[in-house]
């Protein structure tokens, strides 16, 4: 079937082909491509389709003509790139009415004059269509780009598999949530993000949800804590018209809201008890009922939660439902904080800059080594909620087109917890027990190994199941019971 937007257009000479994109708002609905040059997708303003998507990359995929096909390339995108629902893997020949998703936005494919035969495909080979698109696979655009800003190459590190600014970078920690992330989105099971305040859970939920087949549902947000019990009821089920004092209306609940997609639950663990046993309900499948109501209503939906609280001590203090815990841990995430993955500061320095430039229209600062080095050694209690502000901040005070070490600012409470933190034990000999001795340093080990039990047993030399007695004797639980304890 055709769409109706193209049916005023005029094709001319040289552009034959275009592309309608679903609507959205700040995006333009209808781009032209041309023969002649290379349509190139994504983030960046310099593309000839800019895409406002955080779940697109920069320059996410491109699309060429080779003189009798369209072909679809992805520009090795974190996402990736699918056509009618399929991942490309290599040169996509494109079709009339495909339809293109690129982060979360969908595009579709027409093809006006298209006078190639159905043939025409077979006759392609796999190297013609490669060199169609390799030699512009990092072109700049051909309208007009910003000039390339000159940088140190110690901060030149932003590769395309941190592109995606909900996940940026590049540490080992980073890779391996990245790659949990995409072993957990394409099933439907709970999911439970645990992590220190400002690590970035939301962004890990949403990503979740953009990688799952629920995409292109909803994806609906609500903050636990920051509602009292009774609000927070309604906010999650919904009311009727007269139920309680305010509500003049009817008002449907979150979990109607993200019927077919996705609910995300920031701070679970702060739930109180009553509403902890109605949520357990829906959870498990069950219909519910508005506040005030009496009709059953059921909702499709996927829950992943995350909280920055040690759920544990609240289940055996009795502050948080046992059976609840174990419905929400069927898949656990947990996200380090900043401090423990230094080397990815520099990537999301350089992607707060970016934005920073982008939402102001301002040229692009560059940093000064020593304003590097001062953030890649501080600790960081805020995580990377507190590096954004910070390079807003120094961005603002910034008088110059380089940020130096006079504008980093550190927040004052930050400074007074790392002074106030323990200090590090004293050196020398301190009376222990062999077996305090060799806790402690499994303990060190367990650590290093970032709680990787097969690999912290192999670099002991004893066995799994002989590392797993040894911390059940000595009542050592898991990292994530531990250490959300321990002071920032």
């Amino acid at each position: 079937m055709r769409s109706p937007h193209i049916n005023s257009i005029t094709p001319s000479a040289v552009a034959t082909a275009y592309l309608v994109v679903a609507a959205a708002p700040d995006v333009d609905r209808q781009h032209t491509l041309s023969a002649n040059s290379t349509t190139l997708i994504g983030r960046d303003p310099a593309n000839q389709v800019v895409l406002h998507d955080e779940f697109c990359s920069r320059r996410h995929c491109k699309i060429t003509y080779n003189g009798r096909q369209w072909l679809l390339f992805d520009n090795g995108s974190k996402n990736g790139t699918r056509v009618n629902g399929e991942l490309i893997g290599g040169p996509h020949v494109l079709r009339p009415d495909d339809q293109i998703l690129v982060g979360r936005t969908t595009l579709t494919f027409f093809d006006e004059l298209a006078t190639r035969s159905p043939d025409d495909t077979q006759n392609l080979t796999e190297d013609e269509m490669l060199a169609a698109g390799s030699s512009i696979y990092d072109a700049p655009a051909q309208e007009a780009a910003p000039a390339p800003i000159k940088r140190s190459s110690r901060r030149s590190r932003r590769s395309a598999q941190s592109d995606t600014p909900e996940l940026i970078g590049n540490s080992a920690s980073m890779r391996a949530l990245r790659e949990h992330i995409r072993r957990v989105a394409p099933t439907g099971a709970t999911a439970l993000i645990r992590g220190e305040s400002g690590v970035g859970k939301e962004l890990v939920a949403a990503a979740i949800h953009a990688l799952s087949p629920r995409r292109n549902g909803p994806f609906v947000c609500l903050n636990c804590a920051a509602l009292s019990e009774s609000l927070l009821e309604s906010e999650l089920l919904g009311h009727e018209r007269g139920s309680f004092t305010g509500a003049t209306e009817q008002k449907k609940g979150k979990f109607e809201l993200a019927d077919g997609g996705t609910l995300f639950l920031d701070e679970v663990g702060e739930m109180s008890p009553a509403i902890q046993a109605k949520f357990l309900r829906v959870l498990e499948g069950h219909p519910f009922e508005r506040v005030g109501g009496g009709t059953p209503i059921n909702a499709n939906v996927r829950v992943v939660a995350a909280t920055n609280r040690n759920l544990e001590s609240a289940v055996r203090a009795g502050e948080f439902r046992k059976d609840l815990y174990y419905r929400l841990m069927v898949v656990q995430i947990l996200v380090d904080p900043l401090r423990d993955r230094r080397g990815d500061i520099a990537q999301l320095v350089d992607f707060f800059l970016d934005r920073f430039a982008g939402k102001n229209a301002q040229p692009r600062l560059q940093i000064s080594d020593a304003a590097l080095d001062r953030l890649q050694s501080y600790h960081w209690p805020g995580n990377v909620r507190e590096l954004q502000n910070t390079i807003e901040r120094a961005a603002i005070l910034c008088q110059t087109g380089t940020i130096t070490l006079d504008d980093i600012e550190l927040a004052p409470v930050a400074e007074d917890v790392a002074a106030s933190a323990p200090a590090p034990p004293e050196v020398g000999y301190h009376p222990q027990s062999l077996e305090q001795v060799e806790l402690s340093h499994i303990l060190a080990t367990l650590e290093s190994t970032n709680w990787n039990k097969s690999r912290a047993a192999e670099i002991l030399g004893i066995e799994r199941s002989t590392l797993d007695r040894k911390l059940k004797r000595n009542n050592v639980q898991k990292r994530w019971q531990t250490s959300f304890d321990k002071p920032a």
